[in-house]
């Protein structure tokens, strides 16, 4: 390898665009499950969760 030339992973390994990210449909759960207004503890009372 040649040290005077810096190189990304992309270029050295192919590398493409949304490699390592869950899918579309797995992030609009994550984002749901994030984005809950209330929940209940295990005492049984609510618990505000409000994310801005």
């Amino acid at each position: 390898m040649n040290s005077s030339r810096h190189i990304t992973l992309r270029e050295m390994y192919g590398y493409r665009d949304g490699w390592g990210l869950p899918s579309q449909a797995d992030r609009e759960e994550i984002t749901r499950l994030m984005t809950v207004e209330a929940v209940t503890t295990p005492g049984g009372t609510e618990a505000s969760t409000e994310t801005s």
